[in-house]
C-alpha cells in the first residue's frame, strides 16, 4: 500500500532476475496498459499477491478499469491492429517461400549426388565453370 501505479523497466528486469523472488505489489493504483511493466506475464510470477492487483485510473483501454489484472485477457489489454495482422501475414508468406526454396534446393543437391554415385555424371553447372 504504497501507491505504486507503474514499475520502471530496469527494476522490472532486476525482480525477474532472481528465481526466489517473491514481492507484493497488490492493493496499488496501477496503471495497465499494453506497454507497463505490470502487465507482463514473467513479473506476475514473481507476484505473490497477484489477486490485489487492480488496474485504476490512467489504465487503458478504460473497459478495465477497477479489474484485477489476473482476470483480464491479454487480448482485451493489447489488441492486435489490422496492420500488425497485415504485416504477420506479409512475413508468413516469405517464410513460406524461403521454406520451400531451401526444400527445392535440397531435394536438387541430392538428386545431383545420386545422379553422381550411380552415374558419375556432374551437374550441368561444374561443366560451364571456368
Amino acid at each position: 500500500h504504497n501507491s505504486l501505479s507503474d514499475i520502471p523497466y530496469d527494476f522490472s528486469l532486476l525482480l525477474q532476475k532472481y528465481d526466489n523472488n517473491l514481492i507484493s505489489l497488490g492493493s496499488n493504483p496501477w496503471h495497465c496498459t499494453c506497454n507497463s511493466e505490470i502487465a507482463h506475464s514473467s513479473l506476475q510470477e514473481k507476484l505473490q499477491d497477484l489477486m490485489f492487483v487492480i488496474c485504476a485510473v490512467g489504465s487503458a483501454p478504460d473497459s478495465i478499469l477497477g479489474r484485477k489484472l489476473m482476470d483480464i485477457d491479454s487480448s482485451v489489454l493489447c489488441p492486435r491492429s489490422e496492420v500488425a495482422e497485415e504485416k504477420e501475414r506479409v512475413l508468413q508468406a516469405v517464410c513460406g517461400v524461403l521454406a520451400l526454396l531451401i526444400v527445392i534446393t535440397l531435394t536438387k543437391l541430392l538428386y545431383d549426388y545420386w545422379n553422381y554415385r550411380k552415374r558419375g555424371k556432374l551437374p550441368w553447372i561444374v561443366y560451364r565453370m571456368p
